[in-house]
């Protein structure tokens, strides 16, 4: 499955969505960081995402950077407030803030 995603990350033109790819890609084999790296290049081509900010809040998560995670977690949701997925996160990282 991982080769798929690198075959299509070979891909000349290198919009948000390539590095998205190549940080869901990171993040899956746990190289954290190095995922977190690359879902900032996608937030700085395509601010608009939510689905970016939520990846790179569980790569924060997963760094125990949890008020990082709760940043971008919050910032997901006031691009779509209503994405469940980070609703849930959110309520995961408040209480781990604790």
């Amino acid at each position: 499955m991982f080769t798929f995603f690198k075959k299509i990350l070979n891909n000349k033109n290198k919009d948000s969505i390539y590095y998205a790819l190549d940080g869901e890609v990171e993040r899956k084999l746990g190289n954290y960081k190095k995922s977190i790296k690359l879902f900032d290049i996608a937030i700085n081509i395509d601010g608009s995402n939510d689905m970016y900010y939520i990846s790179r809040a569980i790569a924060y998560k997963e760094l125990r950077k949890y008020k990082e995670a709760l940043n971008d977690v919050n910032k997901a949701l006031e691009i779509n407030p209503n994405i469940e997925k980070a609703i849930f996160l959110k309520n995961e990282l408040v209480n781990l803030l604790k």
